[in-house]
């Protein structure tokens, strides 16, 4: 979990950087799932988009250098999360 993994990293001294990366071979990130996000009502999807927009913040509040180290497609979010 982002959120979980930048709060950890933003609460840790020793942490001198933080680089991002993908577990897979073929997308750094691949999207969100939209047939999921299609079934979302409106507050749903408020709070949906809340959240993504927290974690990108979080990330910019960062004091440490935030690197994403981008190893296939970044889609959607994911393009947000690389730039």
């Amino acid at each position: 979990d982002l959120e979980a993994a930048f709060t950890a990293a933003a609460d840790d001294d020793d942490v001198l950087a933080v680089v991002v990366t993908g577990a897979g071979d073929k997308a750094f990130v691949a999207g969100a799932d939209i047939s999921e996000l299609n079934t979302l009502g409106p507050v749903e999807a408020k709070e949906f988009a809340l959240r993504g927009q927290a974690i990108f913040n979080r990330i910019a509040g960062m004091r440490v250098p935030v690197v994403a180290a981008v190893n296939g497609y970044a889609l959607g979010g994911g393009c947000e999360l690389a730039m």
